[in-house]
């Protein structure tokens, strides 16, 4: 397999495309030498070097465009988001991360990163509740808006069978289920009407999958499982001294003192 001069600007000069590849991950002793030779998994030079692009900066859609792959905005971040998901890239993805963990030694520095991530994770990745509009929200005139003219018939066929009144087209067509409430609805009072939304976790931020613990099936529904953020924050107060020892209540006191580590790479950002 041959590698173009465009291609070879994204790599570093001990990357080598194929035979045995080189990975370089940031950090003391976690360097990587992978044996992987992309035809026995069926990827095509892009994809291969998507992976090695991933691997080094774990951002799904800078590692789309140093590929070379060209659409961009929303339509690049679902590409990209497709490409991961790739069945055979995929296990590409997870040998290399299995290998790199195994090879991993971790240190105080590295818990103290994991206590970052989980502490300042934004939750809201992991669930919403959503204040979403209702059906009359963006009608014409505030009349009950359809999906589409096979929603409309559908219910237009049932009351025919039920021998109830059809219903009415006049609100139009174009629901959409999360859009924003009309303020001057009508009938929801422009308050629309309460929606929980869970995300698909495949698509979380570094820090949110440190928060994410898991999801279960309940009785009552899904149940998201998470790490104690509180817990910690609480661990990092105390491993920055932020608490003074003499006092009984562990009253947090003011210090002059500052954490400085490197955030986790937002897969949105660009």
């Amino acid at each position: 397999m041959r590698t173009t001069a465009n291609q070879k600007k994204t790599r570093t000069k001990n990357d080598e495309l194929p035979g045995t590849e080189s990975v370089e991950t940031e950090g003391k002793n976690n360097s990587i030498q992978l044996s992987i030779n992309p035809d026995e998994y069926g990827l095509s030079e892009r994809q291969a070097i998507f992976v090695f692009e991933y691997l080094r900066c774990r951002n799904k859609y800078k590692a789309y465009k140093a590929a070379g792959y060209k659409c961009e905005g929303l339509t690049g971040r679902s590409a990209a988001r497709r490409m991961y998901r790739n069945v055979s890239l995929n296990r590409v993805i997870k040998y290399a991360i299995q290998a790199q963990l195994a090879r991993i030694e971790f240190d105080a520095d590295c818990v103290v990163r994991e206590w970052v991530s989980i502490a300042t994770a934004d939750p809201n990745e992991l669930s919403q509740l959503r204040r979403v509009n209702c059906r009359h929200c963006w009608g014409t005139k505030h009349h009950y808006q359809w999906k589409d003219e096979a929603e409309f018939f559908t219910a237009e066929s049932l009351a025919v069978k039920d021998n109830v009144p059809p219903p009415s087209d006049r609100g139009g067509y174009g629901f959409t289920s999360n859009d924003d409430p009309n303020p001057d609805c009508p009938k929801c009072n422009g308050e629309g009407h309460q929606e929980l939304f869970l995300p698909d976790t495949r698509d979380l931020s570094p820090s949110a999958q440190k928060l994410y613990a898991g999801a279960k099936q309940t009785k009552n529904g899904l149940e998201i499982q998470t790490r104690d953020q509180d817990g910690a924050l609480k661990l990092l107060a105390q491993h920055l001294g932020m608490f003074n020892k003499s006092d009984n209540n562990n009253q947090p006191i003011i210090v002059n003192n500052a954490l400085d580590l490197p955030g986790d790479d937002d897969d949105d950002e660009v």
